[in-house]
């Protein structure tokens, strides 16, 4: 629990100065280009400080959530790169860390809820015409429910 705690605070220590000071991004990875050059390595710690801790929740039956810690590590060192290379590692590093984080509720935990309620929020989202930055809004939404299920995770009600 002490992990996931970690990684809310460290998230929302993250979207509560970007939002202060620049406003919602199309996505919180496009808010590394809103941050002034000095507060850019912001970016990378927050990656590392949501994927690092995802390394130690993986089980001896599978591991992916170190592949979700490991997409989002990848994410925070792609912002270092200023190549179409590092865009791939970041699609692929984002990718893996919600995915991953998702089938590891699932598959490790038995948690299937997590993946039917952001299948609902991204479809709410998408069809919603008022909500501006809706891939912002589906990351956070992302975040939040796997930082619930992750709490929730082995003795929850809808576990």
């Amino acid at each position: 629990m002490i992990y996931s705690l970690f990684q809310i605070t460290v998230f929302v220590m993250y979207i509560t100065f970007v939002m202060r000071t620049q406003g919602t991004a199309p996505s919180i990875s496009e808010s590394w280009d809103l941050l002034e050059e000095k507060e850019k390595p912001l970016f990378a710690m927050f990656c590392w400080g949501i994927g690092l801790p995802m390394f130690f929740m993986s089980t001896q039956q599978s591991h992916f959530f170190f592949l979700s810690g490991l997409g989002l590590v990848l994410v925070g060192a792609a912002s270092f790169l200023q190549s179409s290379f590092g865009g791939c590692i970041h699609r692929a590093g984002a990718s893996a860390g919600i995915i991953g984080a998702l089938l590891g509720l699932w598959l490790d935990y038995g948690s299937w809820w997590p993946i039917l309620a952001l299948g609902l929020v991204t479809s709410a989202v998408a069809v919603w015409n008022k909500i501006e930055n809706k891939i912002w809004w589906i990351e956070v939404s992302a975040f939040t429910i796997i930082s619930i299920g992750l709490l929730w995770r082995s003795s929850g009600p809808l576990s």
